[in-house]
């Protein structure tokens, strides 16, 4: 399974219906994952940040964690969403090491052998 972090930006009309009638969106946010074969890590609320929420999830693959960012900003309760697959430290390690092969092929735009 991959990790990916997704942050959400709010609505003020979602910020007045959360106040007026609170809910858990940790149930609703895991009921998601766990329907396209995931599972939610965790969830943090970003009171000091240009994003509302942030939320942790475990998904079998790229297309599943955006099928959760798509049907999030579907309902139009969001103003904006941005989602990230994460690297642990050793598959940073892996992307370094495939990266210093690449560039023994990469030539930059315009330069000629």
């Amino acid at each position: 399974m991959a990790k990916f972090a997704t942050e959400l930006l709010w609505t003020t009309a979602s910020w007045a219906r959360m106040i007026n009638n609170p809910d858990d969106r940790q149930i609703v946010v895991e009921g998601m994952a766990q329907a396209l074969g995931g599972s939610l890590d965790s969830i943090y609320w970003l009171p000091l940040a240009p994003y509302n929420m942030l939320i942790i999830t475990d998904m079998p693959d790229t297309i599943s964690a955006a099928a959760i960012t798509f049907a999030i900003m579907s309902k139009g309760a969001e103003v904006r969403a941005a989602t990230y697959e994460l690297l642990t430290q050793d598959q940073f390690l892996g992307a370094l090491q495939l990266a210093a092969d690449a560039r023994q092929i990469y030539r930059p735009p315009g330069e000629h052998d």
